[in-house]
């Protein structure tokens, strides 16, 4: 199936060892495994409601976290002692649900299709980070 996950990159030009620092992250999301699971969850089916962020600064995602509980973790700099800022980070949307595992192209629930290919989407991203961080000094 087609995918895409998402890459940001260090925010000032790193050392070495600083830009083989890798995040990853495994959006959340419900699972479905019926037609009354799969209904319940039909909104995951695409990307979260978080899309509309997609693009957008960390000042005007700041603004949107002044006045929304939560949505100040999206531009988070640093939790505890860790600086986020020289990490690469890599997020991996959940579409699928089946928690990141499916391996069936084409599942049937009572006359509903899911593409539980999670498993899949999430090998080709982890593949994609080895070729390209061959050997990171912080995941």
């Amino acid at each position: 199936s087609n995918f895409a996950f998402y890459l940001t990159r260090p925010e000032q030009p790193q050392q070495e060892e600083q830009s083989q620092k890798v995040l990853i992250e495994l959006s959340g999301g419900g699972a479905c495994w019926d037609k009354g699971t799969c209904a319940l969850q039909s909104f995951l089916l695409k990307m979260p409601p978080l899309d509309f962020v997609l693009g957008m600064s960390c000042s005007d995602v700041g603004k949107i976290a002044e006045v929304s509980e939560g949505w100040d973790i999206l531009c988070a700099r640093t939790v505890g002692q860790t600086d986020f800022t020289e990490y690469n980070t890599i997020v991996i949307p959940y579409c699928t649900q089946d928690v990141h595992l499916g391996d069936a192209a084409e599942v049937l629930y009572d006359g509903t299709t899911i593409q539980h290919v999670g498993g899949h989407n999430t090998y080709r991203t982890l593949q994609w980070i080895f070729d390209n961080f061959e050997d990171p000094s912080h995941i």
